[in-house]
C-alpha cells in the first residue's frame, strides 16, 4: 500500500477533531503518568478515539464508526511519531555532528 493510498484512507475515515483530542490526551499520558508504561500510549490513544467517535455518532455502534475511531487514534499517534522522528534526525542529529 502506498503512502497516497495510506492518506486518502485517513482522508475518509479519520475524524480531524477527535484525532487532535487523542493526541494531547497521549502527550498528557506521556508526560504526567509515569505509571503507565509508553508501548500502552497507542492502545490508550486508539480506545480513547473510538470511544469519542462512538460518542459523537449518538451512541450507534457499527463498523463504520470502529473504523473512523481506530483510523482518529492512529492518525494521532501517526503525527506524533513523524514529528518525533523528524526532530530526532534533523534537529538532535545536527547537535551531534557538531
Amino acid at each position: 500500500m502506498d503512502m497516497n493510498a495510506i492518506l486518502e484512507f485517513l482522508n475518509e475515515y479519520a475524524v480531524l477533531w477527535v484525532a487532535v483530542v487523542c493526541g494531547g490526551v497521549g502527550w498528557l499520558v506521556k508526560h504526567t503518568v509515569s505509571a503507565i508504561p509508553n508501548q500502552y500510549i497507542p492502545l490508550i490513544v486508539v480506545v480513547l478515539g473510538m470511544f469519542l467517535v462512538i460518542w459523537d455518532a449518538g451512541w450507534q455502534v457499527d463498523g463504520q464508526v470502529i473504523v473512523q475511531g481506530v483510523c482518529s487514534g492512529a492518525l494521532a499517534v501517526w503525527v506524533h511519531q513523524l514529528f518525533k522522528q523528524l526532530y530526532e534526525k534533523y534537529i538532535e542529529g545536527k547537535e551531534q555532528e557538531t
